[in-house]
């Protein structure tokens, strides 16, 4: 994620910085702690969420 010193000032700059957050939100879970829930035949929290929420 870009690290900003400033308010985003365009909605450019807004929806970049809300892109870099979403991207982070969804990467946030280490791939060892994924593996460990899978193996253990669950799924992960953001996998359960997405389960329940529609394309639209």
């Amino acid at each position: 994620m870009s690290q900003r010193l400033h308010s985003p000032e365009t909605f450019e700059d807004k929806l970049e910085l809300l892109r870099d957050l979403r991207n982070q939100a969804i990467h946030s879970a280490s791939e060892k702690a994924v593996e460990k829930q899978h193996a253990k035949g669950k799924y992960t929290a953001r996998e359960r969420i997405e389960k329940l929420l529609d394309e639209g």
